[in-house]
This record gives structure tokens, sequence and C-alpha cells, in this order.
């Protein structure tokens, strides 16, 4: 499960420096190609995806301001996946209410 709330800043997957002197890419950026961290950014997550689904693993994104989380980059990892809503705060309650309930009822077997 990943829960964002701002865009990713450190690592492979970055979209956007630490540096507050920097802002997240918009459209105009990626339009004239002056948003250097979005293709590399793009293919780490595409490559995430494919190792996901290599290993039968679901990725489940749980994300606020869609355009300030970078979702453009993580489209590849989650397009697959992808199940949308607006009125998140009731199903989201349910659905992690749902998820750790039966987490605690998973029964291993060897």
């Amino acid at each position: 499960m990943m829960f964002v709330a701002g865009p990713p800043t450190i690592g492979n997957g970055a979209i956007v420096s630490r540096s507050k002197k920097e802002s997240i890419r918009g459209h105009l950026d990626l339009q004239r190609n002056q948003a250097p961290l979005h293709k590399p950014a793009c293919e780490f997550y595409r490559l995430l995806s494919e190792r996901a689904i290599g290993n039968s693993t679901v990725i489940d994104l749980f994300a606020c301001s869609l355009d300030q989380v970078g979702v453009l980059e993580f489209k590849g990892l989650v397009s697959r996946y992808i199940h949308c809503t607006h009125s998140l705060t009731h199903l989201l309650t349910r659905l992690l209410t749902h998820l750790l309930t039966r987490a605690d009822r998973v029964v291993l077997s060897s």
C-alpha cells in the first residue's frame, strides 16, 4: 500500500528535488521538455510495476491532490490496478477497516 500526500523527492522515483526553491513540474514544463526528472521517474515506476506483476503483487495507491503527488509519473505503476474515487473519506475508512480486519484473520499454512 502506498499512502501519498506529496511528490517523491528522493531516490530513482523522485519527480522534484527536496529544495524549496523548486516546485513540482507543471503542464507547461512537460510541454517545453523542462521537467528533467519526469522521464526517469516514469521509467522507474514502469519497471517497478513489472517487478510487482512478476511477483504477483498488487499496488494500492491512496493519494490526495493527484496533480501534486506525481500521479502522472505513477501511471506506469498503477494503470493496471487503477480504481479512482472522489468520496475518499468514507471509502477509505471502510477499505482500511476491511483490509486490516482481514489481515488479523489470515492463517498461513506450510
